[in-house]
């Protein structure tokens, strides 16, 4: 069957809007042509059973077309038709959806049709509307619209206007103009320091220049967002940071879910970057932060936890020694991960667990049956391998995966050129560490050496920790 674009955005459907789909073709304010609407039930008989015969194009346009030889280019049009029928009905169900903006366009029909009686209800039905309205790109937004609309009809109701009319209008756009500028420069910075490339620095000049000149107490989410640009470009800036959380906890109630979750987000990337830099005492935020998120549902998408944020949980947890908290979050959330990266994801975090307790055993057991599709999962995951290889002083299994995961990383195409030196240089430190014993003082010392040169090798502390196991033992001996 041809036009994957149709079959592609029929199947993404849930089995809730393709009923909805059905009846939207069947309406003729929507559709006057019933052959789209046979087409479509055809379509969705043969997505909802891949295991039955693929539906032909000329089956399909016999059953449309009875008595009519097979026509390619007419089937092509009319299926053309239909997806852009489906993608009508994606477009109004998204309208729908969204009461502010039913409320601001019915609120402009009534003003261009000048029914004064109307409009007026619609405008108190609007106020109460926005008023109950938490997501702000929509309210500020919204509220400008509203504003224009009022002002016009009462320029429209009068029969004349004031200096002052369109104040309240020009007030809302630049609240809405400015805080969409502010989101998007966050975005931005946080963009640019993740994949590193730079952007024009007038653009956030230009945002700093209006806000250090303009406030708006009345919205707290665009003071909370200015702290946020702040921190992005002075990480340094801890006070400011303690002063942003503050803000958050105490306005929480002004933000949808959506806008809390992207607001904790930056605070935990903050403090991920100031742990990275050094700052050890931000692992306790930062499983400050996880333990607020969690309860208000913050870290999950449509009801699922992704396996790097259950990952992240886990590892954050286990630095702590809050073994008991781990293992409690890993068997209520383990039924969070979407099905297909649920044993993968609980394995790996279980083999982290048992790690940190020093089960070296326990973690051969559950990595050695494990399999790991994503790429840093993998390499993680042999990195632990070989941790615990280590451990254990399984020597000759420990060289034969230090060239298995020499192997990884040179294929390997999605790892970056730093990442990949990083470690490698590791591989080559723990082959030598490997066959050291406390005999070999000088290589010992030689070694701990080179660690100390400016050359990027990954995980560090712990290649020093366990080179001054072997001091210890040679001081001991």
């Amino acid at each position: 069957m041809e036009n994957p674009k149709l079959l592609e955005l029929l199947k993404s459907l849930s089995g809730k809007e393709r009923e909805h789909l059905k009846d939207f073709a069947e309406s003729r304010y929507f559709n006057q042509n019933a052959r789209i609407s046979t087409a479509l039930e055809m379509l969705l008989h043969d997505v909802e059973a891949p295991g039955d015969q693929e539906l032909s194009k000329e089956n399909l346009f016999k059953k449309l077309y009875p008595d009519t030889k097979y026509d390619d280019l007419k089937l092509r049009h009319l299926l053309s038709d239909l997806l852009k029928l489906t993608e009508k009905y994606l477009a109004v169900q998204h309208f729908l959806g969204n009461e502010l903006a039913i409320e601001i366009e019915t609120l402009q029909s009534l003003h261009e049709k000048r029914l004064e009686k109307h409009f007026f209800s619609a405008e108190r039905k609007a106020v109460g509307i926005v008023n109950k309205a938490r997501s702000h790109d929509e309210i500020l937004f919204f509220q400008y619209k509203f504003q224009l609309i009022h002002q016009r009809n009462a320029v429209l109701s009068n029969g004349h206007t004031t200096q002052n009319h369109f104040i309240p209008a020009m007030d809302a756009l630049d609240k809405f103009y400015y805080f969409s500028k502010l989101k998007l420069c966050c975005e931005m910075l946080s963009y640019e320091q993740s994949v590193n490339i730079v952007y024009d620095a007038e653009i956030i000049n230009e945002v700093l220049y209006h806000f250090e000149r303009h406030s708006y107490p009345q919205v707290p989410v665009i003071d909370i967002y200015y702290k946020i640009l702040s921190l992005l470009l002075k990480p340094e800036d801890e006070a400011r940071y303690l002063e942003f959380l503050k803000d958050i906890k105490a306005n929480s109630h002004h933000f949808s879910l959506q806008e809390l979750r992207e607001v904790y987000y930056y605070s935990l990337n903050y403090c991920i970057k100031m742990l990275n830099d050094g700052y050890d005492n931000y692992l306790h935020e930062i499983f400050d932060l996880y333990k607020t998120m969690l309860p208000a549902d913050l870290l999950l998408e449509k009801n699922h936890i992704s396996a790097w944020n259950y990952k992240n949980v886990v590892v954050t947890a286990l630095r702590l020694n809050e073994f008991d908290w781990a293992k409690k979050f890993m068997e209520i959330y383990k039924e969070k991960l979407l099905p297909e990266f649920r044993e993968s994801a609980h394995s790996y975090s279980l083999a982290k667990y048992y790690f940190y307790k020093k089960d070296f055993k326990h973690v051969l057991k559950l990595l050695l049956k494990s399999e790991f599709g994503d790429d840093l999962y993998n390499l993680d995951g042999k990195l632990m391998l070989m941790k615990s290889y280590y451990e254990l002083h399984e020597t000759g299994q420990l060289l034969s995966l230090l060239e298995n995961i020499k192997i990884f990383i040179q294929k390997n195409k999605i790892l970056n050129d730093t990442y990949k030196v990083s470690y490698l240089n590791l591989i080559k430190v723990i082959k030598k560490l490997a066959v050291l014993t406390q005999e070999d003082s000088d290589k010992i010392a030689k070694l701990k050496a080179s660690l100390d040169k400016n050359v990027l090798i990954a995980d560090i502390p712990w290649l020093e920790e366990k080179i001054e196991e072997l001091e210890m033992v040679e001081s001991f001996g």
